[in-house]
C-alpha cells in the first residue's frame, strides 16, 4: 500500500493568478485539478462508508463484526483523536476540555462501548463542495483532508439524540491496485466544540432499568462510553503487553468500561 495524503481546503485567494501554479502549462494545471477533485470525492466517499457500515451492524451487532469494519476501514496505526467540549452552561467550568487518543485496536471497543448505551444509530454529516474546497496547488497531496463543519449524530433507544458539531480532520492511505476499499483511514481527528441533546418521541417503553437510567454528560457522551475513554490510559499499558491480537473477546466480569447502572458524573 503506497501511502498518499491529500488536501481540501478552501478556494485560495490567488487562484486564477498563472504564477500561483509555478509555471506548469494551462492543460497540466486542469489535470491536477480534476485528480484533487477526484481524491477528494474518494476521501467523503470513505468517510461516508464508515458510517454506513457502522449502521449495518447495530441491529445484530457481534465482535467480529465490527472488528472486520475497523480492520477493512482503518490502516493497522490508525488512531481517532476526539476532543470534548463542556456545555457553555455546564458547573462547574473547570475541566472544559478532554482530549483522547483511541488506537485502532481500540476503535472497535469504543464502539462497543456506545452499543452498551443502547445506540440506534449513528451518522455523519460533512460539508462538500467542488466550488468551496479545491486541491492547494502546487502541493494538493502534501497535507490532510479537511472537512469543516462537520456534525456526529447519534440516536439512542431511550429517545436521546445527540449532535456534535466541530471540524473534522480526516488523513486518508490510497489502497493500490484495489477497487474497494480505494482508501484507508490514517487518522481521524474531531473536535466536538459544541453538542446539542434533545429528546426524541419513541413508540416504546424501555426494555431494562439502565435504559431509563443514563444521562448525557455535560461533554455529550452516554456512561459506558464515558468510562471506556477515561480509562484508555490505564488500559493502555496493559494491552501493549499483550499485543493488539491478544486484547480479549469477553474481559473477566465484563469490560471495564461496564454500564453498570448508574449515572455518571465525570
Amino acid at each position: 500500500m503506497a501511502n498518499s495524503v491529500y488536501t481540501l481546503n478552501t478556494l485560495p485567494p490567488n487562484y486564477g493568478d498563472v504564477d500561483h501554479w509555478l509555471g506548469m502549462s494551462i492543460p497540466e494545471a486542469r489535470n491536477d485539478i480534476a485528480e484533487g477533485r477526484d481524491d477528494i470525492a474518494d476521501g467523503y466517499k470513505t468517510i461516508s462508508d464508515l458510517s454506513k457500515d457502522f449502521n449495518s451492524c447495530l441491529e445484530q451487532p457481534s465482535r467480529i463484526d465490527i472488528e472486520d469494519i475497523v480492520k477493512r476501514r482503518f490502516s493497522p496505526d490508525a488512531v481517532i483523536k476526539l476532543t470534548l467540549w463542556k456545555a457553555e452552561d455546564a458547573e462547574p467550568l473547570v475541566g472544559t476540555v478532554k482530549q483522547y487518543e483511541i488506537p485502532r485496536y481500540l476503535i472497535g471497543a469504543f464502539f462497543r462501548a456506545l452499543l452498551e448505551d443502547s445506540l440506534q444509530s449513528f451518522s455523519l454529516r460533512l460539508l462538500y463542495s467542488d466550488r468551496q474546497h479545491l486541491p492547494t496547488p502546487p502541493s494538493a497531496r502534501a497535507g490532510p483532508i479537511v472537512g469543516y463543519p462537520a456534525t456526529v449524530c447519534l440516536a439512542y433507544a431511550n429517545g436521546i439524540e445527540v449532535d456534535m458539531d466541530g471540524p473534522l480532520t480526516v488523513q486518508l492511505a490510497r489502497c493500490d491496485g484495489q477497487d474497494e476499499p480505494s482508501c484507508v483511514i490514517t487518522s481521524l481527528a474531531f473536535d466536538a466544540r459544541k453538542h446539542k441533546v434533545r429528546a426524541a418521541i419513541v413508540d416504546r417503553r424501555p426494555r431494562v432499568p439502565a435504559e431509563r437510567d443514563w444521562v448525557i454528560n455535560a461533554f455529550g457522551m452516554p456512561p459506558a462510553a464515558m468510562r471506556m475513554l477515561d480509562m484508555i490510559p490505564i488500559m493502555l499499558p496493559v494491552i501493549r503487553m499483550m499485543g493488539p491480537n491478544g486484547l480479549p473477546v469477553a474481559w473477566p466480569g465484563g469490560a471495564p468500561w461496564h454500564n453498570e447502572r448508574r449515572k455518571y458524573d465525570p
